[in-house]
């Protein structure tokens, strides 16, 4: 009996612990390759698990209201500030596209709300608990909106859980499966902006210029937010024990020895 109640010690002595990892999403090594104007993600390495940047904006629709529009991929732009979009109904005029909108038009080469609201959906390898984001390039304004996919609530009972955005509405993403992390406001410039406050741990992370479809917001912001995403950090967890947890391992490990030569 003493063996067994020490050996549920010992499992419980080995906490889980988490390390923190970043990813960078500019040009470089290791990083996204050089701008593609047909391309829609990248897959960036770390000494974590990989994470896939993919594009998307609610730009497959027709008529005047674009809010309505569903979601499906967009161009991938990689420079120096991180990486921005360029949508496939842009055009350089016009009322039934997104004007401006071109691969080398600021501000709408970045991840931008003006006429469509562009995001990047980010897939990593495992579950992460992300803690920040930065910013290397702002158009007028840099207020973001971040959601994570959790999979949990009604939706579960009703099969209709997924992480997969095409063809969702933005104000659709909750019944889907999405929650919202929250909307920050003035993201500065090279500087880590810490987000979730609510320790939120998902496989899928969408970031985007301010979006007050996801909930409904009132806050008022505008669309004139334009950014260019060069990297996160998120905490990764893992199974090995603390320092703490590994000393006590050690003591229970010398009490069964004790216990066998008794």
């Amino acid at each position: 009996m003493k063996k067994i109640v020490l050996f549920a010690v010992l499992l419980g002595a080995s906490l889980p612990a988490a390390a923190a990892y970043s990813w960078a999403f500019d040009s470089g090594a290791g990083k996204c390759t050089v701008p593609n104007t047909t391309t829609s993600s990248c897959t960036v390495t770390s000494t974590g698990p990989t994470v896939t940047a993919t594009m998307y904006s609610n730009t497959n629709g027709s008529g005047a209201n674009a809010d309505l529009y569903t979601l499906e991929t967009g161009y991938m732009g990689v420079y120096t500030g991180g990486i921005g979009e360029h949508n496939k109904d842009g055009c350089s005029s016009g009322s039934t596209c997104d004007a401006g909108d071109l691969y080398s038009a600021a501000p709408e080469h970045a991840i931008d709300n003006n006429q469509r609201y562009d995001s990047v959906l980010l897939s990593f390898a495992s579950t992460v608990k992300l803690n920040s984001l930065s910013i290397g390039w702002k158009g007028t304004d840099s207020d973001m909106t971040v959601l994570a996919y959790t999979g949990t609530g009604a939706c579960a009972t009703t099969s209709t859980c997924s992480s997969s955005l095409a063809g969702k509405k933005y104000s659709d993403l909750a019944n889907y499966g999405w929650s919202l992390i929250g909307h920050y406001g003035d993201v500065a410039v090279g500087a880590a902006t810490g987000i979730n406050a609510g320790n939120v741990n998902s496989k899928f992370w969408l970031i985007g210029a301010f979006n007050p479809l996801v909930n409904g917001s009132t806050l008022g912001w505008g669309r004139d937010d334009a950014v260019k995403l060069k990297s996160v950090v998120a905490d990764v967890p893992t199974s090995v024990p603390e320092p703490a947890s590994l000393a006590l391992v050690g003591l229970g490990l010398a009490a069964i020895s004790r216990l066998r030569r008794r």
